[in-house]
């Protein structure tokens, strides 16, 4: 993954910009950094890469990246609502059916393992 600290420095001097403004500022430097032959698609693209996960900053929409410190978790949520917003709920029930299904299986089997306090007090009598 490439460095993004020169799109943190840039978008800290200057405020939330477009992607396309962020890569034409570093893509000389990273050009330089870079010592094989790639082709500009595959550094943009990792260079790309490399801001989605880094976690100081954040893609609020239309292809505009700021630095996330600025923004509460409440606003985070929004954002990334808006931004992926029917692929994070679709990973969400997919987890909750998960979750909801291992429950139901763990109760299952607490009920068959373990007897009720009426079937040791029969036990118990005969």
């Amino acid at each position: 993954m490439l460095n993004v600290d020169l799109a943190i420095d840039f978008i800290t001097k200057t405020g939330k910009k477009k992607f396309s403004e962020v890569w034409d500022h570093v893509k000389d430097d990273l050009f330089l950094e870079i010592k094989t032959i790639k082709k500009e698609a595959n550094i943009k693209s990792d260079f790309f890469i490399s801001m989605m996960n880094d976690e100081r900053l954040i893609m609020i929409g239309d292809d505009t990246w700021d630095l996330k410190g600025k923004y509460s978790l409440s606003e985070i949520e929004d954002i990334n609502i808006k931004v992926f917003g029917n692929q994070i709920e679709k990973e969400d029930s997919e987890e909750l059916l998960k979750d909801n299904d291992l429950t139901l299986d763990e109760d299952e089997e607490e009920e068959i393992d373990t007897p009720s306090i009426y079937q040791e007090i029969e036990e118990e009598e005969n």
